[in-house]
């Protein structure tokens, strides 16, 4: 009698879930791009981009982004692809754009966009920070990040629709470890 090898299963799946559950309260949120590609956006003269550092506990702060004429921003080139046969596109936390003629068209920061199924995909000012995210399978994913705090280092934060990282250090260049 007794427990056997054989009546313990162990999953993964479970681990990560827990783990994710524990850290999703206290890590912060930032935006990381990976394959990044340039985007021009056309129209405007300055956008101004505000978002929470996380959603929710306020108390820590915004992520706040002034950008002036031209105005360039990175974003994941699938995304991109994806975005110019859709139509358009919403950057989250800074406004939608219509693409037309290969150019992306500001279309200003109405939210109703999104009732009509439009995308909403994240981005990255053009004076970011490169980053190298290392996964736990060796894979290298390289790109842009946003300018991140030294405080950062040795915490995991949230790269929203990428997931979780330990950063490792924040400069010159960003280097962090996928966790899930």
């Amino acid at each position: 009698c007794g427990i056997k090898e054989t009546d313990v299963e162990f999953s993964w799946d479970n681990i990560y879930a827990y783990n994710k559950a524990l850290v999703d309260k206290t890590a912060n949120r930032y935006f990381f791009v990976w394959d990044p590609v340039p985007l021009q956006i056309c129209g405007v003269n300055e956008l101004h981009s505000h978002a929470p550092r996380h959603p929710d506990h306020p108390e820590l702060g915004i992520r706040e982004y002034q950008l002036n004429s031209p105005i360039i921003v990175h974003v994941v080139e699938k995304d991109l692809n994806t975005a110019m046969e859709v139509g358009k596109v919403r950057l989250k936390d800074l406004g939608n754009v219509e693409f037309r003629s290969g150019k992306a068209l500001y279309l200003g920061n109405d939210l109703s966009i999104l009732k009509e199924g439009c995308r909403i995909i994240h981005w990255v000012p053009d004076n970011c920070t490169p980053a190298t995210v290392i996964m736990p399978t060796g894979e290298r994913k390289d790109g842009f990040v946003e300018n991140i705090p030294k405080e950062e280092e040795g915490k995991v934060v949230q790269f929203e629709r990428f997931g979780f990282v330990k950063v490792e250090k924040v400069a010159p260049k960003l280097l962090a470890y996928f966790t899930h």
